[in-house]
């Protein structure tokens, strides 16, 4: 996995070169080769790649580097890389701008380290809807950057104290990685899309990046045009991550979004070679052979199947997991455990690619503002009734209903009710606890102001920031790199512009990137409105793991620091039977954070750290 560390130092501060020095010799000194990227006075920066060939960017006369995968925004056709080596006039525009000619004319997942002119200020600027963390520690006056925890360990294994505050809200998110801070109080990070400037008077952050002032600019309403520009956003978006691997496995589940991966990257001009891996499971819901079948034959891809019973899962209280920032629900990478890592070794992939976001971006679930949405752009015209009746159609309301509440919220909207609700179906965390948090509190720090863009585009821009996880919570570094290439910063701001009326045209979900693709996949993935499931697996998972689920949960920190409710979760693990898919989609999200707290606090020089 690729991974970087990257030190920043006054040059004229006697002391924070000394400490400097010492921090760069224990990186010497340890097991992993890391390699120089850049080497100057005041800014060190290093990389593994892991056979990845991330190539970093560097800035002419030492001015900086970006490290990880970086594209030029340029022509809609095109996927150009940016050059290894930038140009005098290029590496000028992107200091003058203090990084913001990143984020406006490249995207990609990267994280760039610019020197301010004629200053020993540093610019750190993280991509916009980039997995790959950017965290930071004070060693001392100096500052660490780094992608993964554990590295900052070796080099610093000082006392670690838990943020009560972010576990919370990161348990009412159910696992949002969007939060402002981390999990670990002396451990700050660089959102994407945000620039952190470390300098002689500290450190500042401004964020360069805002989806709700794109949401607002230049609507895309026209359908024709609208589908014609998601197909070749996509095709564009898919082809430059597949450029950056010789050979990748796909997992296809025959879904709609991982069908339209696998169609853009055989259309990719630099077509890896491309190995389909789809997960066979006892459950007839979640038997999809036939559609990822269909898909593979199409685009001509070796499609592998392989059979994986959630039930067998067992969850070993004792596993070591990855010593993170963040908690990160990992039992479902149970079921996974190992198999991506041989396929992809088997077959010489250094990438495993996914249909991630695909639901989330082009708007499957979320088809109840519609109507509000139209009134908000148009007022009442006579395309609304038309509107409100497919609304009205798909949430089974009448036409009359549709239109009153639409009518009502004309310009308004009920505040952050997305929010509010996860408060309200918590089912786990106390009374206290809940009481002390506002829905304003949980809004993820990249969206700004998003109560000025009209409701359902607000739902829609929530729906797309995931957690997803760059590293193995299991601590697997053997892992490929795992891509999902429809979370993408063009195709982001695209779909972005796209108000929702369109998107779920006829109030079908993702109805325009089904028109998008119509003839790029075969008619039953186009038409196709199943999903698979596994909801009755998951449960009886959890049922046959449930001594250790009570033992983890009742008897752990988050009970002891009276975080979690020990009655209801003593009342809901008592009859895992009749667990609802509310308490299904929290418990693993609960387990993980408890694991978590208990792995930092197992660290010698961490004990009380957590009280």
């Amino acid at each position: 996995m690729f991974r970087f560390l990257v030190l920043i130092w006054k040059p004229s501060h006697t002391q924070q070169c000394a400490t400097a020095n010492q921090v760069l010799q224990r990186i010497r000194a340890s097991s992993t080769k890391w390699e120089s990227m850049l080497n100057t006075d005041g800014l060190t920066a290093l990389q593994v790649s892991a056979g990845n060939g991330k190539i970093p960017c560097r800035l002419s006369g030492k001015s900086g580097v970006v490290l990880g995968d970086v594209f030029e925004l340029g022509d809609i056709t095109n996927a150009t890389r940016l050059e290894a080596k930038l140009d005098g006039e290029r590496t000028r525009k992107i200091v003058n701008s203090e990084g913001r000619e990143l984020i406006e004319n490249c995207w990609g997942s990267y994280v760039g380290f610019i020197r301010a002119d004629g200053r020993d200020d540093i610019h750190v600027i993280c991509a916009p809807a980039s997995d790959l963390p950017c965290l930071f520690v004070r060693i001392g006056e100096i500052t660490l950057f780094f992608s993964r925890t554990e590295d900052c360990l070796e080099l610093c294994p000082g006392r670690f104290s838990v943020n009560w505050e972010f576990v919370v809200r990161f348990l009412l998110h159910r696992g949002d990685r969007y939060i402002q801070g981390t999990g670990l109080n002396e451990v700050s990070r660089v959102l994407p899309g945000e620039c952190v400037t470390v300098g002689s008077t500290g450190v500042s952050r401004a964020l360069y990046w805002d989806p709700v002032n794109i949401a607002a600019s230049e609507p895309i309403e026209d359908h024709v045009a609208a589908a014609e520009s998601i197909r070749a956003t996509t095709q564009r978006c898919v082809s430059a991550w597949a450029s950056c691997h010789k050979s990748i496995v796909l997992q296809l589940s025959g879904g709609l979004d991982s069908s339209i991966v696998l169609s853009c990257l055989a259309n990719a001009p630099d077509r890896p070679a491309i190995q389909c891996l789809n997960f066979v499971t006892p459950d007839e819901e979640g038997d999809e052979r036939k559609f990822a079948r269909l898909v593979a034959t199409a685009t001509d891809t070796p499609l592998h199947e392989m059979y994986r019973d959630l039930r067998t899962i067992r969850i070993d209280g004792s596993r070591r997991i990855e010593r993170t920032s963040l908690p990160s629900s990992f039992l479902k990478r149970l079921f996974f455990i190992g198999v991506e890592t041989e396929f992809a070794r088997t077959h010489s992939a250094s990438a495993y690619f996914t249909g991630n976001l695909g639901d989330e971006l082009f708007l499957e679930g979320s088809r109840e503002h519609m109507a509000t949405d139209h009134v908000w752009h148009h007022g009442v015209s006579r395309d609304l009734l038309a509107i409100a009746y497919h609304e009205a159609r798909v949430r089974q309301h009448t036409i009359w209903g549709i239109l009153a509440d639409a009518l009502k919220y004309r310009g308004k909207s009920k505040r952050l009710s997305f929010y509010s609700e996860l408060i309200e179906s918590n089912v786990f965390l106390s009374k206290d606890v809940l009481s002390s948090v506002t829905p304003q509190s949980l809004v993820p720090a990249v969206v700004r102001n998003i109560e000025s863009i009209a409701p359902g585009k607000r739902a829609h821009l929530l729906l797309c920031f995931p957690p997803l996880s760059y590293y193995d919570p299991l601590g697997d570094l053997e892992k490929p790199e795992f891509v999902a290439p429809l979370k993408s910063q063009p195709l982001l701001e695209l779909c972005f512009r796209i108000p929702t009326f369109v998107l779920n045209a006829g109030g079908i979900g993702r109805a325009l990137v089904r028109d998008a693709f119509s003839k790029d996949l075969p008619r039953e993935i186009v038409r196709r409105r199943t999903k698979g499931t596994s909801t009755d697996m998951l449960r009886e998972a959890l049922r046959n793991n449930y001594d250790v689920l009570r033992e983890m949960l009742l008897d752990g920190l988050l009970i002891e620091e009276g975080i979690v409710d020990r009655r209801s979760m003593e009342r809901t693990l008592s009859r895992p039977e009749a667990l609802t898919v509310r308490q299904m989609s929290q418990i693993p999200v609960f387990y993980s954070t408890e694991a978590w707290l208990q792995n930092w606090a197992s660290m010698p020089s961490a004990k009380h750290a957590v009280a």
